[in-house]
């Protein structure tokens, strides 16, 4: 169970920062 806890974590942090990367790289947010 620890292992898929870590798991969703880690892959609902990339999204999380492709986010914010697209955001900062497009001034317009969109």
């Amino acid at each position: 169970a620890e292992t898929k806890y870590e798991h969703k974590i880690q892959h609902s942090v990339p999204s999380v920062v492709e986010d914010s990367d697209q955001s900062s790289s497009n001034p317009n947010g969109l």
